[in-house]
C-alpha cells in the first residue's frame, strides 16, 4: 500500500514553494536537527513510534462523521505564521524525519500514530476501505518495506511558522520515487496533545498539473 496525500492544489505553485524552501533551507536544517547538509533518505530504524492498532482505527472511522473526509480540490488557503521558535521547529522537524522513515519501513500502522485523528480522517479516509475486514486490516498495516529505490528522500523542509492557533506548519520537499522523478512540496501542519506532536494537516502541491 502506498500513501498519497487526497488534496492537491496546482503546481504552479510549486516553484513558489522550492524557492521560498530554498532561501529558508540552510538556516532550517542548521537550526533543525537531525536534518543535515543535503538530502537525506531517513532509514526505517528511525520509525521508532508506537503502532496504532486495526481495531483502534477501525473504531476512528466508525465514529466519524459524514462530513469528515475533505474532498480533493484546487485551491487552499494558507495562513502565514512568524517564525517558530527553536524548540518548537526542533520538535516538529523530528516529527516529519519519523512520518517519512515509517512510510519508508511501510509501516502504515506508526505513521498514523503520528497523525491526528482528524488528519487520518480527513486526508485518508480511503483506510477505512482498507481496515473493512480483518484480514485485509492485516495486510494493510502489516510492515512492508518498499525496495531501496522507492524510498522517499527529503530534499528540504523550511518556513517553520507558528500560525496564530499555536500550531506549526512547515514545508517539506521530497523526492518520492512512486509519485515520479519529480520533487513535490507538502505543507505540513503540526498540532501539540500533551507534550507530543503530531501532524494535523497536509497539502500536496502536486507538479502534473
Amino acid at each position: 500500500m502506498h500513501i498519497r496525500f487526497r488534496r492537491s492544489i496546482p503546481g504552479a505553485l510549486l516553484a513558489l514553494l522550492l524557492v521560498m524552501t530554498a532561501l529558508f533551507r540552510a538556516g532550517a536544517l542548521a537550526q533543525d536537527a537531525p536534518s543535515q547538509i543535503g538530502p537525506i533518505t531517513p532509514p526505517a530504524s528511525a520509525c521508532t513510534v508506537g503502532a496504532r492498532t486495526a481495531e483502534e482505527l477501525v473504531a476512528l472511522f466508525a465514529n466519524a462523521t459524514p462530513t469528515d473526509p475533505m474532498p480533493d480540490s484546487t485551491t487552499a488557503t494558507i495562513t502565514i505564521g512568524k517564525p517558530a521558535d527553536a524548540a518548537s521547529a526542533q520538535q516538529v522537524t523530528t516529527l516529519i524525519h519519523q512520518a517519512v522513515a515509517c512510510l519508508n519501513a511501510g509501516d502504515f500502522g506508526r505513521f498514523f500514530a503520528l497523525l491526528t485523528d482528524h488528519a487520518i480522517v480527513t486526508i485518508f479516509p480511503w483506510i477505512a476501505e482498507e481496515l473493512a475486514t480483518e484480514e485485509s486490516a492485516a495486510q494493510a498495516l502489516a510492515p512492508s518495506p518498499p525496495p531501496s529505490d522507492f524510498l522517499t528522500t527529503i530534499l528540504g523542509i523550511g518556513s517553520i511558522a507558528q500560525l496564530p492557533d499555536g500550531s506549526i506548519s512547515a514545508v517539506l520537499v521530497q523526492l518520492d520515487p512512486n509519485a515520479g522523478d519529480q520533487p513535490t512540496a507538502l505543507l505540513l501542519t503540526a498540532v501539540e496533545q500533551d507534550g507530543v506532536w503530531f501532524i494535523d494537516n497536509a497539502i500536496d502541491f502536486d507538479a502534473s498539473e
